[in-house]
């Protein structure tokens, strides 16, 4: 499997959601403990979006790409901390505000959750930070990745930017479970893993 099936995979999942919220996803816009988060779930499935434009490009803009890698998991991490976590005090010290905690923090509190006590959160983030932020940032690796022996110029091969969109799949599979979540429809979380299960089988 390559670029290509990676690209398709990618597209395939975004349509996936696309009709998924448009026919079933209903959300009390009059709470904030729901609303707040389903605006940040959607940002992630947008950052995604974004990611999936920017690489298709009929001139691949892969470095803008990967740097919405850390804004989707981030969009996404937030969304979930708000709905499952946050007292109401901490929803109106972050109206006031516009500060959550620290990332770490998040993590922390959300893998106290049964759901979430495999730890797969805090795994992705140890391994992945470092690296989001040096390309969001403009860091080493946004430079070398631009680098040639004969020009500065995008120079993400096809694994790098096949690993951004597969970053960004994985993500948006939780969001969609973080939106089922919000609904309290267990049937339907039921079907995004079974959905998903087979998109990214068929790659294999």
């Amino acid at each position: 499997m390559g670029l290509k099936d990676d690209i398709d995979s990618s597209k395939k999942l975004l349509t996936y959601c696309s009709e998924l919220i448009d026919n079933v996803v209903e959300v009390n816009r009059d709470t904030l403990k729901k609303s707040f988060p389903a605006t940040l779930f959607q940002t992630a499935l947008e950052h995604h979006s974004a990611i999936q434009l920017l690489v298709s490009h009929t001139i691949p803009l892969n470095g803008s790409a990967a740097a919405l890698l850390r804004p989707q998991f981030e969009a996404y991490i937030r969304g979930v901390w708000l709905h499952r976590c946050a007292k109401d005090s901490d929803i109106k010290k972050f109206c006031k505000e516009d500060k959550l905690p620290k990332i770490d923090l998040l993590i922390e509190q959300i893998e106290k959750l049964p759901a979430f006590a495999n730890g797969v959160l805090s795994k992705k983030k140890k391994e992945l930070w470092n690296i989001m932020c040096s390309l969001i940032h403009g860091g080493m690796l946004q430079i070398t990745n631009r680098i040639s022996a004969t020009e500065i110029a995008d120079n993400y091969t096809d694994e790098q930017v096949s690993e951004i969109l597969n970053f960004a799949c994985s993500v948006t599979q939780m969001v969609l479970v973080g939106l089922a979540g919000l609904i309290e429809n267990t049937i339907m979380a039921n079907e995004i893993y079974s959905t998903c299960k087979r998109l990214f089988s068929e790659k294999t």
